[in-house]
């Protein structure tokens, strides 16, 4: 499939771009992800174009991912789901470029929704994604059952 630019965000599938990611997502939960688990569903999510992947590299060294997600909400309008990001604390510019290339994204192909799910403190997500125009409209509460 090959590389797409749009910025400094470079669409990946190949292994090895896909399995950095996955060892980031390891890194940040590793009690929740396992590598390899987490290559064969964004594998699959490419291959059923239900899922991009992204990267951006400074001298071959990734410094931000994310994985997106296409699907449809409860009364079937399409939406866009960020599955992982993460950026390095370097860049803290990249946000904004991730959420241009979202919006192009979002208006190429009539998506009513971002969403974007988070562990973090809810007040501090406000504080640092509410200046884009996201803000709060759902709490999830979780259980772990073994």
């Amino acid at each position: 499939m090959g590389l797409v630019q749009y910025s400094n965000i470079v669409q990946v599938t190949e292994t090895e771009h896909l399995m950095e990611i996955c060892k980031k997502a390891h890194e940040v939960f590793p009690d929740t992800i396992s590598p390899d688990i987490y290559y064969q569903y964004l594998r699959i999510g490419i291959f059923e174009l239900r899922i991009i992947a992204l990267v951006t590299f400074n001298d071959g060294v990734m410094t931000s991912c994310a994985v997106l997600c296409f699907g449809k909400d409860l009364i079937n309008q399409p939406t866009i789901t960020t599955d992982f990001m993460w950026i390095d604390p370097h860049y803290p510019t990249l946000f904004k470029e991730y959420l241009k290339y979202v919006e192009k994204i979002v208006n190429e192909k009539g998506i009513k929704r971002i969403i974007i799910p988070t562990c973090r403190n809810e007040k501090a997500f406000e504080r640092k994604y509410g200046k884009y125009g996201f803000m709060k409209t759902y709490t999830v509460f979780e259980k772990k059952v073994s």
